[in-house]
């Protein structure tokens, strides 16, 4: 019975599996949880947009501490609206970069593909002015001493947020790390894994997973997607 059950939902489009029988890099959250042993317990959330990251760890709200980044002013007003009454969870109406000061971003049609990997001169015509921030600046005014996850989708800005943690990174204060990425070189919109791989693993940061791939069309070729790592403590 439960395997016609299974078959008939997947005629509906519906993909039907036990947690524990898919393979490692389909769930973050399932693997987190019983396959990486991370205690999760604190948060960064950098590109937070309009909350979706936030939004894919209701279970765990009420034991977690949050702080989430988004400093287009459009996208913080929903996110505030959604979150801004959990006393866990702490919002910033602000870019993190290497630098602290203020910079001009130019507004896309897709909100989610804001970037501030590329400079904005000349017509100044549907762009924002925002704040920015370091992630070491933030953290030396918290009593938090330890970062779980800290998730950067920046599109194309990834490293540059990374440098401005340059400090936590050193002292091995952040646990695991997913960032959007992509190996396309040809892809001018996102941060290089490469790149990134020789950044984090000095810093004894091991490439453990990938999630949420992409694909893009003429030609057929995987485009972007979430890439997980994990901090060597042994």
């Amino acid at each position: 019975m439960k395997n016609q059950i299974k078959n008939f939902l997947e005629t509906k489009g519906w993909f039907v599996r036990k947690l524990k029988g898919l393979n490692v890099g389909t769930n973050i959250y399932y693997d987190i949880d019983e396959r990486l042993k991370i205690n999760l317990k604190t948060i960064i959330d950098v590109g937070a947009h309009k909350g979706e990251t936030i939004d894919g760890f209701k279970n765990k709200l009420n034991s977690l501490v949050v702080f989430a980044f988004e400093p287009i002013s459009k996208n913080y007003k929903i996110l505030n609206e959604k979150y801004g009454n959990f006393k866990n969870i702490h919002l910033f109406n602000c870019a993190l970069s290497n630098f602290k000061g203020e910079m001009i971003i130019k507004l896309e049609q897709d909100s989610q593909t804001n970037s501030l990997r590329n400079s904005v001169s000349g017509n100044k015509e549907n762009t924002e002015t925002i704040s920015v921030e370091m992630l070491d600046n933030i953290f030396t005014k918290t009593s938090i001493d330890k970062i779980d996850l800290l998730k950067i989708d920046v599109e194309g800005f990834e490293k540059t947020v990374l440098e401005g943690g340059i400090n936590l990174l050193k002292n091995k204060k952040i646990k695991a790390i997913l960032l959007e990425c992509t190996l396309d070189e040809t892809d001018i919109i996102h941060s290089n894994l490469i790149e990134l791989k020789s950044f984090l693993e000095p810093l004894e940061y091991n490439l453990t997973a990938i999630y949420d791939q992409v694909v893009w069309h003429n030609p057929t070729r995987l485009s972007y997607f979430n890439a997980l790592f994990i901090l060597n403590e042994s």
